[in-house]
C-alpha cells in the first residue's frame, strides 16, 4: 500500500509514492476473531476496527440478553 502525493512547481507536476506502515491490533481485551481476522489495522495515520461479535472476552461466550445488549458491549472493545 502507499499513500500518493502530489507536488507542483511553476513549470512541473508530479507524484510521489509513499509506502504506508501496517501494524495489526491484537489485544486480550476484547474478543478473539477467528484465525483468518484482525481486531483492527493501523494503516498509516488511519485506524481499522473489524466488527465483533457480543462475546465476552474474558470467556469467549456469547453476551446473554438481547440485540441491544450485545451491541451496548461493543463501544467498550474500541478502547482495549
Amino acid at each position: 500500500m502507499y499513500t500518493l502525493q502530489l507536488h507542483r512547481t511553476n513549470s512541473t507536476t508530479y507524484i510521489t509514492a509513499m509506502p504506508l506502515t501496517k501494524k495489526v491490533v491484537l489485544t486480550d481485551k476484547a474478543p478473539k476473531p477467528i484465525s483468518v481476522l484482525n481486531q483492527g489495522l493501523v494503516v498509516g495515520d488511519m485506524v481499522y476496527c473489524s466488527g465483533q461479535i457480543g462475546a465476552d472476552p474474558e470467556t469467549g461466550k456469547l453476551i446473554e440478553g438481547t440485540v441491544q445488549d450485545r451491541t451496548v458491549r461493543w463501544p467498550s472493545f474500541l478502547h482495549s
